[in-house]
């Protein structure tokens, strides 16, 4: 278990540790990665690290059975 101070900045930020961003193989992090974070039900802060996804990446991610054609989708949004 690593248990450290974190050092609270103005305009609400903080720093990872570097012990837990080895820990993690977080120091490959770029500025636009997503930092998930959440508290439990046990009063838990938890906090996740995961990569920004790239539009080409989420291509085909989802594959639906049908076509369809994102006019009269977002048209029907704005109706």
């Amino acid at each position: 278990m690593i248990i450290s101070g974190n050092k609270y900045y103005k305009n609400n930020q903080i720093v990872v540790p570097k012990e837990i961003r080895d820990k993690q193989k977080l120091n490959n992090l770029d500025p636009d990665d997503i930092v998930v974070d959440w508290i439990t039900k046990g009063n838990e802060i938890k906090i996740k690290f995961r990569k920004k996804r790239k539009p080409e990446e989420l291509e085909g991610l989802v594959n639906l059975d049908y076509e369809t054609n994102a006019v009269e989708l977002k048209e029907e949004l704005y109706k």
